[in-house]
């Protein structure tokens, strides 16, 4: 994740935006922590969320606005679990949508994620989302079913939006791989193997994503 893309706000004037996990809701969770996202940024980061964050809270914790109204003050830490390995463990940020990724910037050259439009119906509509595979309708377990997938941005997208070709690009590395193969620097296979790796980085997700990249 980006906060400059997906969550500007926070960054920009101190927006609280719910986060919870999707999985082992069944479990209490035992981790104080807060959210750092992938860019070179130190403001990339998530560190205010919106509830007490321990069990107890008091007074303390409440804050006055102008008009008299009490309000909970921000939790400076997320209540998670611990990881397992092995185990996905997976976070929701909700409110984000259209007006965060309009602000949002291909800050460090993180483009637009993958976004899911989900349809619910009935009670216990999020029960599914902490595991489960959709079926053959694209419906998820505890009445969710999926709308529609936007793949993100590649690499190569991202690049063209700030002027620069993946072709070309390509072209450079494939020129200076056969040149070093001439001239004695690299073999064959090498060679061929580098600029199929940049290819396939090319054609690749930004984010982290484990082996999966858009189409």
């Amino acid at each position: 994740m980006s906060v400059f893309r997906v969550a500007m706000d926070a960054w920009a004037i101190g927006q609280v935006f719910p986060v919870l996990p999707l999985h082992r809701l069944e479990e209490r969770p035992s981790v104080a922590a807060t959210l750092a996202d992938v860019t070179c940024d130190s403001d990339g980061k998530l560190c205010r969320f919106g509830h007490a964050g321990r069990e107890g809270a008091g007074r303390e914790d409440l804050a006055e606005e102008d008009e008299g109204r009490l309000f909970r003050r921000p939790a400076p830490f997320l209540r998670l679990h611990a990881l397992r390995e092995g185990e996905p463990y997976r976070l929701a940020l909700a409110l984000g949508g259209v007006y965060q990724e309009i602000l949002g910037s291909s800050h460090n050259l993180f483009g637009r994620m993958h976004a899911v439009a989900l349809g619910a119906g009935g009670p216990g509509m999020w029960a599914g989302l902490g595991g489960g595979e959709a079926d053959a309708w694209g419906r998820l377990p505890g009445g969710c079913r999926i709308l529609s997938i936007r793949r993100g941005e590649t690499v190569a997208q991202v690049l063209k939006g700030v002027h620069y070709s993946a072709q070309d690009l390509l072209s450079n590395v494939h020129d200076v791989a056969q040149t070093q193969v001439s001239e004695g620097g690299l073999d064959i296979g090498d060679a061929e193997d580098l600029v199929q790796a940049y290819a396939d980085c090319l054609r690749s997700y930004p984010y982290l994503s484990q082996g999966v990249r858009p189409q």
